[in-house]
């Protein structure tokens, strides 16, 4: 009886451990399907922003320089290496 006992207390554990293991997993695909939305959002964002003609400029939410467009360095005569992290 013990021994039965036992073995089902084994067979529970592991079967706790599968399902604690594999929600984890749906989890850390979740993060990864959203960063790699995010990067292909922020990478679209960049792309609309390095083609239009006007001059953008981001920020923090501090104010602080995120992102100078072309059109913004040329009229800032700032690389948007200079610029980043200056206040606007």
């Amino acid at each position: 009886m013990t021994y039965m006992f036992i073995v089902l207390l084994i067979v529970i554990a592991g079967l706790l451990f599968c399902i604690i293991r594999q929600n984890k997993l749906v989890i850390i695909n979740k993060k990864r399907d959203a960063d790699k939305i995010f990067h292909l959002s922020k990478k679209t964002l960049s792309t609309i922003l390095n083609c239009v003609s006007e001059a953008v400029i981001t920020t923090d939410s501090k104010g602080f320089i995120e992102y100078l467009n072309p059109s913004a360095q040329i009229i800032t005569e700032w690389k948007n290496s200079e610029a980043i992290g200056q206040p606007v």
